[in-house]
């Protein structure tokens, strides 16, 4: 059997692939301040890319002598800069910071809007705006006294900026001064997520025990269906140990949003019941500053939780984790896993899985169809149906304890109110303060219960389960190789319908909405 190469040796750092383009005119005698200004945008990115590979390419056929502006950027001791006709990497950390507003970018436009209208169709323009798509960064140089002629550099930017919607850094040549303009591509919330996810951090021993697990569970289910032997060993050495991190990394922050929401819900009913403890009891002072530390303790875990985003962290991570689950059943059959459609939420993970699906395809032969369909029949198909079969019945039994739950406390509160109103307690204040805690608490169990979407989520997985149970009947009735291809990119669609409606839909149930 082969042996997975050890997590520990491996790193799952994931680079960002960036092409930088530099656009513009200017004079030999601005060269050194240009590069300064060049030099000084590569180390805004590299103080942004602490935890990632930065590299950065020099796109050609923008500007002549634009990679004279890179190299003396590079003799000024930034390590990443490389230089190539084809292909761009980089990574960044955090959000760039931007100097624009939607004036100042109004204004920029205006510059140059003469330009773009009256000019005739142009072979350089047209494949200076091919570069221009294939960037993901431009440098534009130019200032407003350059005349506007079919040559400037002008409808150039204009294109960057409105049409291909690139992040653009404006370098005036007279004074060097720098401006970001950010825009429609997404690249700053891209590359902040895609970093942020390279900071995470994974015990080594953690994935390398997940990834022997993973591993060996995969290699006897091959050997029990006949899969050729070393089918599995390029997905060992990248894909599976990827797939471990991304799934201990979604458990992780699920917990931690979870345990946020039960006690932002919780804390809020304990609030209310010392309230009213000390409005009716005359509880002392220092319940009322218990109250104000509830409180503030409620406001602190919801900063918290939204700044360091442990609902998107908890979604995007697992989405990772299945689009890589679905790549090693893919893989077997020939097949590449659909990516994310990449709007800009999603967009980071689409350079991830790029990244990480470096396994060459071999397409699948007639003699091993039998294998491959019951490998990916048993070990994806069945797999994922038991599994949405035991959550769907999971989240209903939740979903029935707390609306029991809540039922009891609202009777509960029923009741109070009814023995208050027959002066049946020779201190009445217990049952009003029963009439008020007891609502509080019916009040925060329907939250947590609205808040974590039991019942929703139950209907869907019994969806999910009844449509992957289709799958594998139809899967036993393949008989090319053509056919189950088409069966799972159906398969997969589905799959990544449901993962995808399902991250979005989540999206809008923050517990601060309903404190």
């Amino acid at each position: 059997m082969p042996q997975a190469v050890p997590a520990r040796s491996q790193d799952l750092t994931i680079p960002v692939d960036v092409r930088i383009g530099i656009l513009g005119h200017w004079d030999a005698e601005q060269e050194p301040q240009l590069a300064a200004s060049v030099q000084s945008i590569i180390r805004e990115l590299d103080a942004m890319l602490d935890r990632s590979q930065p590299s950065y390419t020099l796109a050609q056929g923008l500007a002549d002598g634009a990679d004279r502006l890179m190299p003396a950027a590079d003799r000024n001791q930034s390590p990443s800069v490389t230089h190539a006709a084809g292909r761009v990497a980089t990574a960044l950390r955090h959000f760039l910071r931007s100097f624009k507003t939607e004036r100042s970018k109004q204004q920029f436009r205006a510059m140059f809007d003469a330009a773009k209208g009256d000019a005739a169709p142009n072979p350089d323009r047209a494949r200076g705006q091919q570069a221009i798509r294939d960037c993901s960064v431009l440098i534009a140089i130019w200032n407003r006294d350059q005349v506007f002629d079919q040559a400037s550099a002008a409808p150039l930017i204009a294109y960057a900026l409105e049409s291909a919607g690139r992040t653009v850094y404006w370098i005036d040549p007279a004074s060097g001064k720098i401006k970001c303009y950010e825009n429609d591509d997404g690249f700053i919330d891209c590359i902040w997520h895609l970093n942020a996810y390279n900071a995470e951090r994974v015990r080594p021993e953690q994935i390398a025990a997940g990834v022997r697990d993973r591993t060996e569970t995969l290699e006897a289910l091959a050997y029990q269906c006949q899969l050729q032997p070393g089918t599995l060993e390029p997905l060992e050495r990248r894909v599976i140990p990827h797939f471990v991190r991304a799934s201990r990394l979604a458990v992780f922050w699920q917990n931690w949003h979870v345990a946020a929401g039960f006690f932002i819900y919780g804390m809020a009913a304990v609030a209310v019941a010392n309230a009213t403890m000390v409005s009716l009891f005359g509880w002392g002072r220092p319940w009322i500053f218990a109250e104000v530390g509830e409180m503030g303790a409620i406001l602190l875990v919801v900063g918290v939780s939204e700044f360091w985003e442990w609902l998107r962290r908890w979604i995007d991570y697992r989405f990772l984790a299945e689009r890589l689950r679905a790549s090693v059943f893919l893989f077997v059959a020939g097949l590449a896993c659909e990516a994310p459609s990449s709007d800009q939420p999603v967009s980071w993970m689409v350079r991830a899985l790029d990244s990480i699906r470096d396994c060459s395809l071999r397409a699948l032969v007639p003699a091993d169809l039998r294998a491959v369909t019951q490998f990916i029949q048993q070990g994806w198909i069945l797999n994922q149906r038991q599994y949405y079969d035991q959550r769907s019945r999971e989240f209903e039994n939740k979903h029935r304890l707390l609306a029991g739950a809540g039922v009891a406390l609202f009777l509960a509160t029923a009741i109070a109110a009814l023995l208050h109103a027959l002066h049946s307690f020779h201190d009445e204040r217990l049952i009003e303060a029963a009439a008020t805690i007891l609502p509080a608490g019916g009040a925060a169990v329907a939250g947590f219960r609205a808040f974590r979407e039991y019942n929703r989520t139950s209907l869907q997985y019994a969806a999910m389960k009844k449509s992957l149970g289709r799958l594998a009947a139809d899967m036993d009735k393949i008989n090319t190789p053509q056919a189950l291809i088409q069966l799972l990119q159906d398969a997969d669609h589905a799959i990544i319908r449901e993962h995808q409606g399902w991250r979005f839909l989540v999206d809008v149930h923050e517990p601060r909405e309903t404190i």
